[in-house]
């Protein structure tokens, strides 16, 4: 009984831990041109069609407000969390439906 208690405790604990981590996400700034600095940088996103480019351009903001980008040692700028995002989308762009759901930081030395 006790056992039992004790996990679910553990599991309400990760819950609330869970939500209030994306509840910090959720307030971080996105870059705010982000078609522009994807247009410059990323030339897999320059040979997209215009409603392809919408996509990606969705699908790199989602990810940008799931997923934690940390500088450890330097400093990074909107372009830097922005080019990661779109290394992450690049492989699994031709599979509309999927996301990077375990994916919560990434860290950058």
């Amino acid at each position: 009984m006790f056992g039992a208690l004790f996990f679910i405790a553990i599991f309400v604990g990760w819950l609330l831990w869970r939500n209030q981590q994306k509840t910090a996400l959720a307030g971080t700034p996105l870059p705010a041109t982000p078609e522009k600095i994807l247009e410059a940088e990323v030339s897999f996103f320059r040979k997209l069609t215009p409603t392809e480019k919408n996509r990606f351009t969705a699908k790199a903001i989602d990810f940008l407000k799931r997923t934690r980008i940390e500088a450890i040692g330097t400093t990074i700028t909107d372009t830097d969390k922005l080019l990661v995002a779109a290394s992450a989308i690049i492989p699994v762009f031709g599979f509309p439906e999927w996301s990077y759901s375990n994916l919560s930081d990434v860290l950058i030395y």
